[in-house]
């Protein structure tokens, strides 16, 4: 019988198995980045409408009401996003949040993100 032989992988190389926890880290973090962004321009384009909407007779009738139901069809969306970040849910299982509830969207302070860096998951 040969004596086994047992190849070691240098140390200070990550594993493929390490690089791949590693990548996908790095692509989650980028995930939830990209959701930020986004809910950072609804939420300006949120408070845009909601300026044109309650802007009386500076805007037309037409683009008070568009607006109007933009806001509310918007935030619904918004909300529903908003479900699937905060924690126990989707990408919030990785530690992100969202900084705005049911109620903000009703109101001027509506704030969206940033998240918090995703915890090692």
């Amino acid at each position: 019988m040969s004596p086994t032989q047992l190849t070691l992988i240098a140390e200070g190389r990550p594993s493929p198995g390490a690089r791949a926890k590693q990548l996908m880290r790095e692509a989650k973090a980028a995930g939830e980045e990209q959701v930020t962004d986004l809910l950072s321009t609804v939420e300006l384009m949120i408070r845009q409408a909601r300026e044109i909407a309650d802007g009386g007779e500076i805007y037309p009738a037409g683009v008070r009401d568009i607006c109007a139901k933009l806001i509310e069809h918007t935030g619904y969306r918004a909300q529903g996003v908003y479900a699937i970040m905060r924690p126990n849910g989707g990408l919030a299982r990785m530690g992100a949040r969202c900084h705005f509830d049911e109620a903000d969207l009703l109101e001027e302070n509506l704030e969206i993100g940033p998240f918090p860096a995703s915890a090692a998951g």
